[in-house]
């Protein structure tokens, strides 16, 4: 299984290039950190809040990296 999302991760890499991989991976992150947030947020125990404390510099982080990616892309695109 690990051998098979390695190759996988590889080719999808190779077929991308560098640039739009690394804008995957941190778009799938942000999405990730996005979802844990909200699922922090909906718990009501102590370890659940600092969770949700915990995830707001990372999320502003990643959301700033969307952000200069969608501005970006939508450079190249008027440049095209």
């Amino acid at each position: 299984m690990s051998a098979g999302v390695n190759s996988l991760t590889i080719s999808i890499i190779n077929q991308l290039g560098t640039s739009s991989a690394l804008e995957l991976v941190g778009i799938v992150t942000l999405l990730i950190l996005l979802a844990q947030k909200f699922l922090a947020a909906a718990a009501e125990d102590r370890l659940a809040r600092a969770l949700n404390l915990a995830l707001d510099a990372p999320l502003v982080a990643f959301l700033l990296a969307f952000i200069l990616i969608v501005v970006m892309r939508i450079i190249e695109l008027l440049n095209a």
